[in-house]
């Protein structure tokens, strides 16, 4: 069976997106024949990166955890919060 990971990308308090990854999920749980999990940003707390990590010496548990997820999923869907009208930095 196909694997989607959600990546709710807010770590805000009082974030509005992470209801919308919510409502992805449950919807692609009712409507399709696929499993899916949510990588809530604001539980991995990722301090912020200066390097990619590939080239990292010595990566967290948690880095290492996230990017397995990420490579092992059939798709990405990636739900990020909108900043006066359009797309937040990166």
């Amino acid at each position: 069976m196909p694997h989607i990971e959600i990546l709710s990308a807010s770590i805000r308090e009082g974030r509005n997106s992470h209801r919308v990854a919510l409502y992805f999920k449950q919807y692609l749980e009712a409507n399709t024949p696929v499993t899916v999990n949510i990588l809530d940003l604001k539980e991995y707390n990722f301090p912020l990166f200066d390097e990619r990590l590939q080239f990292q010496k010595s990566p967290s548990s948690k880095m290492l955890d996230f990017s397995g997820k990420i490579k092992a999923a059939d798709g990405v869907i990636i739900v990020t919060p909108g900043y006066n009208g359009g797309y937040p930095r990166v």
